[in-house]
């Protein structure tokens, strides 16, 4: 029986394409008909995997999301071009307190572009994931074609890529700065055990918490890498799904956990102070972290149906 289509010859009684998993339960097509001429057994139809992606990919949910993510940073770009908030207005309003608000605002203006600067390259990789969730959008919504462009995915997981790089070497480069605190610290702790009881006692407790701040730092920084690590496995998965038209449900329910701890933590943020803006841009950042948690789990529930159901025809 071929496959209606993409033309590939299957067994006769096969349920679905073992090329590009079409089901094939309703195809009329003879075999013999379809070896005299293949090109003429085929009918465009849509593959349910890659219907089903395009489905989520384009979503109410997943727009908000997007919009969502979107929007908070249009409000952070806002608040860096035009927020008076942070170190430099909370300086600023001391030294006009004290009369000194002339003297500090050369300096602080030109600290405070630099400080833009920084904080703007800082934002160019949110810049990039957010073009790249638009694109996957825009291609789902494309239901003229049946496969699915997967540019933005590339995308956002170079960004992710690079992200963990820098996790990595920013967690080497702690780990390098501790080694030298405890090297320190242990000729320290043998000169205050020359001194007294009482002087190695509180050096040996510095030690401790030293050992401890560290081990909460490395675990913190494990749970990052392990994240971005999934993240990048989800879009593996996804991009390799929409190639092979084949259904993985091999998607990783820990980062909808973590997105979930994430926005609650990010959430409480807010009874911290900050401008206006800052508070609509963390609030739209936890809804939109929200969304893409139970975006998650749709996506892996939807392959996991589409699993089964091939199951079952077998």
């Amino acid at each position: 029986m071929f496959c209606s289509k993409c033309g590939f010859q299957n067994d006769e009684g096969t349920a679905f394409c073992q090329k590009c998993g079409n089901n094939l339960k309703n195809t009329g097509e003879s075999t013999q008909k379809g070896i005299d001429n293949p090109k003429k057994s085929i009918t465009r139809s849509s593959n349910p995997v890659i219907s089903t992606v395009k489905e989520i990919a384009s979503s109410p949910l997943f727009v908000t999301a997007i919009a969502l993510f979107s929007i908070a940073l249009f409000f952070d770009l806002i608040s860096l071009i035009a927020g008076k908030y942070g170190i430099f207005g909370y300086i600023e309003s001391l030294a006009d307190k004290f009369g000194l608000g002339y003297e500090t605002s050369e300096l602080f203006s030109v600290a405070r572009g630099f400080s833009s600067a920084i904080s703007f390259i800082g934002m160019i990789p949110a810049i990039i994931i957010t073009i790249g969730m638009w694109m996957i959008f825009a291609s789902a919504i494309d239901r003229k074609n049946d496969s699915m462009k997967t540019s933005g995915f590339t995308m956002i997981k170079v960004i992710s890529i690079i992200r963990l790089i820098f996790i990595c070497a920013l967690l080497l480069i702690i780990e390098i700065i501790f080694i030298f605190a405890m090297i320190q610290s242990s000729k320290n702790y043998s000169t205050l055990n020359d001194i007294s009881s009482t002087a190695s006692s509180i050096g040996s407790a510095g030690i401790g918490v030293l050992i401890a701040l560290n081990m909460l730092t490395g675990v913190g920084f494990v749970i990052v890498i392990l994240y971005y690590a999934k993240i990048i496995g989800i879009i593996d998965t996804v991009k390799k799904t929409i190639f092979t038209s084949h259904a993985n449900d091999k998607i990783s329910s820990f980062v909808a956990i973590l997105t979930f701890i994430s926005a609650g933590f990010t959430f409480i943020s807010v009874f911290f102070g900050g401008g206006l803006l800052s508070i609509l841009s963390t609030l739209c950042s936890v809804a939109s972290m929200i969304c893409f948690g139970i975006l998650i789990f749709k996506y892996k529930n939807a392959m996991s149906f589409h699993l089964k159901d091939i199951t079952n025809n077998l």
